[in-house]
């Protein structure tokens, strides 16, 4: 398998553009969260806030350090970042990914991977020492990262899981999202600042590539 060849890529759709006539439509901010995205969503009741205010109230007076949860080993600080205004760490992320991941699976309308904030972070060398490395694209950086998701989901191969999940951490100071929908054909971004920048939708067809590659599929930029 060619790990470091660059794919002809399917058509990049802004988020001014309609999508393909023949195509689906992607999920859009219009969409009501709880027809589409349930996990994303849920009801609070006065009984919750209450005791979410009692918490952060009482949270101030122990040290940041203090471990409130093993999983993910969340602190203090961590939790503190649920605080209106404040911007969720990657703590936060990963403890509500892998909660979720464990729940019974019936519960599951469908088979989600979730993958770790700093995986395009690796995959795009982000941040690297060298600066002809920042910004390049790296499977090797995340080879092993796949296998693992699949593997903790019972799942022989990525083309038997329906949606792939992706955080992008920005400069300590927002997240976007990234999904890829298989039974649709579609990746898409998430991005409540507006997003529209086409490199990590590439990189991670470039990375879904390469998978399907190495499960002895192949995939279809037309689609």
């Amino acid at each position: 398998v060619t790990m470091e060849h660059e794919p002809i890529y399917p058509a990049v759709i802004l988020p001014a553009d309609l999508p393909p006539w023949n195509g689906p439509f992607p999920y859009h901010s219009t969409t009501d969260p709880r027809d589409r995205l349930p996990v994303f969503y849920s009801i609070l009741t006065p009984a919750d806030w209450t005791r979410y205010h009692r918490w952060i109230r009482f949270a101030e007076r122990l040290s940041p350090l203090d471990v409130v949860a093993v999983r993910e080993t969340v602190t203090v600080f961590d939790a503190l970042t649920l605080r209106p205004g404040e911007w969720l760490n990657d703590r936060i992320l990963h403890y509500f990914t892998d909660a979720w991941l464990n729940t019974p699976v019936d519960s599951h309308s469908s088979c989600v991977a979730f993958f770790p904030s700093f995986f395009i972070t690796l995959l795009v060398n982000d941040g690297h020492m060298d600066p002809k490395l920042v910004g390049t694209f790296s499977h090797r950086n995340v080879k092993s990262w796949g296998p693992k998701r699949y593997q903790s989901l019972k799942k022989p191969a990525i083309n038997h899981i329906d949606t792939l999940v992706f955080f992008q951490n920005q400069g300590q100071m927002h997240w976007a999202i990234y999904g890829i929908f298989q039974d649709l054909k579609i990746i898409e971004e998430f991005d409540s600042m507006g997003g529209g920048d086409d490199k990590i939708l590439k990189a991670l067809f470039r990375w879904l590539s390469i998978e399907y590659k190495l499960a002895g599929l192949e995939l279809d930029p037309s689609e």
